[in-house]
């Protein structure tokens, strides 16, 4: 990955007795707003730099070529329909190797935040209840794979597509758990 950025917090919410807000609520309103705590994961990462390789072994070697450039850069269109301009790249002529190399178009990036929402409440002096709200890939953002980098549009006609996502949308689990 050329960037790879990970952060996370805590953070306490202020309200509730003895906090800034609602600081001298009633028992109740404490029991139901006090005490709640946030928390975050959220990473944001480039794409992976992608190589280009051949269906057919046209070096007669038993292993698999790189493509050929026809361009002089491979631009980068975006879509999952299109990752990249397919048509920058052939195969190479029989017995010569490719000279795609690697990192000349970078894959989907990948960005997912992670929340979650927690509650523990005490009871009495040896009880104590505790409440936990998660959310996974919060915001629902789609995880594409990488396209397909077998050339050739001819041989391959799913070249330079996106068919696939990794992970989950977004999932929301609750839950709850009572200590004695």
């Amino acid at each position: 990955m050329p960037q790879n950025f990970i952060a996370t917090f805590v953070y306490q919410l202020p309200f509730g007795r003895g906090r800034q807000w609602l600081s001298n609520s009633s028992r109740a309103t404490d029991l139901l707003l006090g005490g709640w705590q946030l928390s975050s994961i959220t990473i944001l990462q480039s794409g992976q730099p992608l190589s280009f390789g051949i269906s057919n072994d046209n070096l007669n070697s038993g292993f698999s070529n790189r493509a050929d450039l026809a361009c002089r850069s491979i631009n980068k269109i975006g879509r999952t329909s299109e990752w990249f301009d397919t048509t920058c790249l052939t195969t190479p002529p029989q017995y010569q190797l490719g000279n795609s190399g690697v990192g000349k178009v970078l894959g989907p990036s990948y960005r997912n935040a992670d929340a979650s929402l927690s509650k523990s409440v005490k009871i009495r002096e040896r009880m104590t209840a505790s409440f936990q709200v998660d959310a996974f890939n919060l915001t629902n953002t789609p995880h594409y794979s990488n396209p397909n980098t077998t050339c050739c549009t001819a041989q391959n006609p799913s070249f330079g597509q996106i068919t696939g996502t990794h992970g989950t949308p977004r999932e929301i689990q609750l839950g709850g758990h009572f200590t004695f």
